[in-house]
């Protein structure tokens, strides 16, 4: 697991049509990060959100 993941304690996802964007939240509600997420390599997404902590899937 990435050192980024580990400051997580919530996710949300926006969903479009091609691509999604993912933003990872801390327990103060601070952003850590955001992603864009293509959904035409969804082995890609897999791995990208596989790497979260459990308790965020």
């Amino acid at each position: 697991m990435s050192k980024v993941w580990t400051k997580v304690s919530h996710c949300g996802m926006d969903v479009h049509r091609t691509f999604s964007r993912l933003t990872a939240r801390d327990e103060e509600n601070q952003v850590v990060f955001r992603a864009r997420l293509e959904h035409r390599d969804w082995e890609r997404c897999r791995q990208q959100l596989g790497q979260s902590p459990a308790a965020t899937r």
